[in-house]
C-alpha cells in the first residue's frame, strides 16, 4: 500500500513537471512569434484575412500599424500583440490577440507539444 501510494505520488509529480514544461513551450512560442517580425507580420495578416468582414476595421498595437497599413485601421490601439477585427458599427468583434488565439487553441497545442516532447515514453 505504501509503495502504491509512492508510485501514485511519483506519477503525479512527473505529470506536473510535464505540464509545466508544456506551458513553458507555449509561452516561448508566443514570444518567438512576436520577436520575429517577418513571422509576426505574416501571422497578423493571416489573422486579419481569415476574419475580415464587410465594413470592418482593425485594432492593433501602435508599433504594428506599419505592418498592416493596407487594412482599415481604427484610431485606437491595443497594448497586446495581435489584432482585433470588428465591424465598424461594432456589432461583431473577433479578438485575435496572440494570447487569445493561443488560449482558444491551447488543447490542440498541448497535445501536439506533448507528442513532440514525450513521444518516446
Amino acid at each position: 500500500r505504501i509503495i502504491s501510494s509512492s508510485n501514485v505520488e511519483a506519477k503525479r509529480k512527473i505529470l506536473n513537471k510535464k505540464d509545466q514544461l508544456i506551458m513553458k513551450v507555449i509561452s516561448e512560442i508566443s514570444k518567438k512569434i512576436v520577436e520575429d517580425k517577418k513571422t509576426y507580420q505574416s501571422l497578423l495578416r493571416k489573422l486579419i484575412d481569415e476574419a475580415k468582414m464587410e465594413d470592418y476595421e482593425i485594432v492593433v498595437r501602435e508599433e504594428d500599424r506599419d505592418m498592416v497599413k493596407e487594412y482599415n485601421i481604427a484610431e485606437e490601439s491595443i497594448k497586446e500583440p495581435g489584432v482585433i477585427i470588428r465591424k465598424k458599427d461594432q456589432t461583431l468583434t473577433i479578438d485575435n490577440r496572440i494570447e487569445k488565439v493561443i488560449k482558444r487553441k491551447e488543447k490542440d497545442l498541448r497535445v501536439g507539444i506533448a507528442k513532440i516532447l514525450f513521444e518516446s515514453e
